[in-house]
């Protein structure tokens, strides 16, 4: 067999080697080290050496080469590659729960036991934390927790380390953080590939901003006048109700949203008194912008209502309503509740 850095030479015969021999020597990764064989060059330089149907090829002969057997991975009897031929990569899986207990300075990791069995292995670490019949974590495993879904290889160099991705060894997997959707932001994986399409919500909303037809308002609370034509919106629709109060609807339950009302009011009857003009939305305190009856005649006073709230938990609908405490006629310039995110 040919040596490495002596010249090449050909070998025409070989003796055989049992199955036992294969097995005891070629597949014991430590023994196969200590083993080689040769391949053999299929270049000939002469064509008269490369006969048709030979299988030779035109080329520079390079004779035979050395190969360490531990460079190559034999099947068994069994016709398997045995586990101590595979890379040391290839990793085994635990499933259990990772418990962290930084007041002792340890981790453990207990094994879900098989079904129908009773043995339960933990796994601790650092070493000096181990007590009698706890082992040390291998390093070529995923412990999956299965309480958090979280996935940990365990390095040993890091046994005393205590942060956020690293618990006495025991370091999480990047990317073995699941993505969840919730409020705000939606969450769609590809099925087909492994791609992940995360999109922020976008604000609901509901403005209506040009000028309503007047409509008379008194003590008696009722709905704020509202243009029909004129009006933008996503789910949330605005309609006057049977009481004659403005509805929302369609409003996310818990979210916070702002409101925005702009007022063109002149008085029914001038007087000498300045009232209270009250908009009331939803639990919101009662807002109110005061304005003087005293005329001119036909001169509108613009009123500005602004609030932020936050919606009932379990509630989709708002109602507005205004009030003032002498009669005047109310047009509604802007009106607009949009949702914060």
């Amino acid at each position: 067999m040919a040596q490495p850095n002596l010249i090449p030479k050909r070998i025409s015969a070989l003796p055989k080697m049992i199955d036992d021999e294969v097995t005891a020597e070629l597949i014991d990764q430590t023994k196969s080290a200590d083993w080689a064989m040769a391949i053999d060059s299929l270049r000939r330089s002469n064509s008269e050496d490369r006969p048709e149907g030979s299988g030779l090829v035109e080329g520079t002969d390079e004779g035979s080469f050395y190969v360490p057997m531990n460079r190559l991975a034999l099947r068994d009897l069994n016709g398997l590659i045995p586990a101590s031929m595979l890379p040391t990569h290839i990793d085994d899986m635990i499933f259990g729960t990772l418990a962290v207990d930084s007041t002792n300075g340890k981790a453990s990791f207990t094994e879900t036991a098989p079904s129908g069995s009773t043995n339960i292995h933990v796994y601790v670490s650092p070493t000096a934390k181990r007590t009698t019949g706890e082992l040390e974590p291998p390093e070529n495993t995923v412990f999956c927790d299965t309480t958090t879904n979280l996935q940990y290889r365990y390095i040993k160099s890091q046994e005393n380390t205590i942060n956020d991705t690293v618990k006495y060894g025991f370091t999480e997997v990047p990317g073995s953080r699941a993505l969840t959707t919730t409020y705000g932001i939606e969450i769609t994986p590809d099925q087909n590939n492994a791609s992940v399409t995360i999109n922020a919500k976008k604000a609901d909303y509901y403005t209506s901003y040009g000028a309503s037809t007047a409509e008379t308002v008194n003590s008696t609370a009722s709905n704020i006048p509202l243009d029909s034509v004129s009006v933008e919106n996503s789910v949330i629709t605005a309609t006057i109700a049977s009481n004659r109060l403005t509805k929302l609807t369609n409003l996310t339950g818990g979210a916070r949203y702002a409101m925005n009302l702009q007022l063109e009011c002149t008085p029914v009857a001038l007087s000498a008194n300045v009232i209270d003009v009250s908009v009331t939305c939803g639990t919101v305190p009662v807002m109110k912008q005061q304005m003087d009856m005293s005329g001119p005649t036909g001169t509108a006073t613009v009123l500005n209502y602004f609030c932020e709230f936050k919606n009932g938990d379990s509630n989709t609908e708002l109602t507005v309503k205004i009030a003032a405490e002498e009669a005047i006629t109310v047009k509604t310039t802007r009106f607009t509740v949009f949702e914060l995110l």
